[in-house]
């Protein structure tokens, strides 16, 4: 199914798997192949410079899985960290 994908689909996995991002199971992967087909070469450029330059704790790619991030388009997002860990002063309220 994949052999029908071009090198940019290659260059977004490679970047993906270089970073330990958007980590998926093969079948996750096939899925993204059919959103990345529908892009055109701007809208998977983007996807490629956002996976390579986004902050890595970001949570659209450091739990999303690569089918939404393709399929809705989270490049064009701003970018968003996980929340802080809560201090104990917090959870300590948080309990009474």
């Amino acid at each position: 199914m994949t052999q029908h994908l071009d090198e940019l689909w290659t260059r977004f996995k490679a970047v993906c798997a270089e970073r330990d991002i958007l980590p998926a199971a093969p079948s996750d992967w096939e899925k993204a192949s059919f959103a990345w087909r529908v892009l055109d070469n701007e809208q998977k450029g983007s996807a490629i410079q956002d996976v390579a330059t986004r902050d890595a704790t970001d949570w659209t790619i450091e739990r999303g899985l690569p089918q939404r991030y393709i399929a809705d388009k989270l490049w064009q997002r701003p970018q968003r960290k996980a929340a802080a860990p809560r201090t104990r002063r917090e959870e300590m309220w948080e309990s009474a």
